[in-house]
């Protein structure tokens, strides 16, 4: 690594970020200190990496570097090994790490960026690293006094089928055997999340359940609320809350958990030209964390990525099915 060569007062900076990250990472989760810290908030997830990119270019400045682009790669290297050593450490999963880390890391230049600047034009720069290295344990008790606006929002994704509503429907009430190449790349999927493996009906119309089984172990009710073949079928999610498996979601992104959690949800199916079906999925979900904006965002982005994957796996059936029917 050139940045280091030959320079091991920078190491030292960057051990000692890294060292930083991984304390508080420890305190905001300690249960002697729950209701002041908590690891799902702004304090952890934007003062924390800022803190940490000060603290990581201060010590790197004393050491010699006075290049702002240095600067900025030192913290970015900091936050970049704090983030494989939770990985590594099975403090956080693969999801929660894919999620934090863009912020993580623009969190930990901006700190880096305004420290190299006090230094270079003040003489309070060593003041400067010390007030935003404690930035997020004064900040914490402080968000933790605020009342938490939690977020609920519906996601809705369409596909165009090239088969009739009738075949649609008949191939998202009961869906048996669902192969993992049968679900097209997702986002989701690739970072951690099970894939679904069936759905089954319990019966027919309103009041009856829909039981959806995934990987690892994961089971959840759907109780259909809405039911007017083939065109719309709306159902309320029944997940209570410790019903998910604990190592198939972490439990910052777990459902029904303390955070996050999804309400209802359907399908809408519509007839379109050449006797095919437009479909559209939809999902309301409720971001119950303090990280409204943020939390909404990736509620958005997670949806809407697990929707495609639900939506192509329908799309393929379909059409497969009416291919079948066409060459017989």
């Amino acid at each position: 690594m050139t940045l280091l060569n030959g320079r091991p007062a920078l190491a030292l900076a960057l051990v000692s970020g890294v060292a930083y990250g991984l304390l508080l990472r420890a305190a905001f989760d300690w249960r002697v200190l729950d209701g002041i810290f908590e690891i799902v908030s702004y304090s952890f997830l934007v003062a924390m990496p800022f803190g940490l990119g000060a603290l990581t270019a201060g010590l790197a400045w004393r050491s010699g570097t006075r290049d702002i682009g240095h600067l900025l790669a030192s913290a970015s290297i900091a936050m970049l090994v704090f983030v494989a050593a939770m990985g590594a450490l099975f403090i956080e999963g693969v999801i929660c790490i894919v999620l934090v880390l863009p912020v993580f890391v623009a969190a930990a230049c901006v700190g880096a960026l305004l420290t190299g600047l006090a230094f270079k034009f003040t003489n309070r720069g060593g003041a400067t690293v010390g007030a935003f290295a404690l930035l997020p344990m004064l900040l914490a008790p402080l968000e933790q006094g605020t009342v938490a606006t939690p977020g609920v929002g519906t996601v809705r994704t369409t596909i165009e089928v090239a088969a009739d509503p009738e075949m649609v429907w008949a191939n998202i009430t009961n869906v048996h055997g669902i192969k993992p190449d049968e679900l097209g790349g997702s986002l989701m999927h690739t970072i951690g999340l099970p894939r679904p493996l069936e759905a089954r009906m319990d019966g027919d119309g309103i009041g009856a359940s829909r039981t959806s089984r995934w990987e690892k172990g994961v089971q959840f009710k759907e109780t259909m609320t809405q039911w007017s073949p083939p065109h719309v079928m709306s159902y309320d999610f029944d997940i209570p809350k410790g019903s998910i498996p604990r190592d198939a979601l972490d439990r910052h992104v777990e459902l029904g958990g303390d955070y996050f959690t999804v309400l209802r949800g359907g399908y809408v199916i519509r007839p379109s030209g050449n006797g095919g079906s437009t479909v559209e999925l939809w999902t309301t979900f409720h971001n119950k964390s303090r990280l409204e904006l943020y939390g909404n965002l990736w509620a958005h982005v997670a949806l809407d990525d697990f929707h495609g994957s639900i939506l192509g796996l329908v799309k393929r059936r379909s059409e497969a099915a009416v291919q079948t029917v066409s060459s017989r």
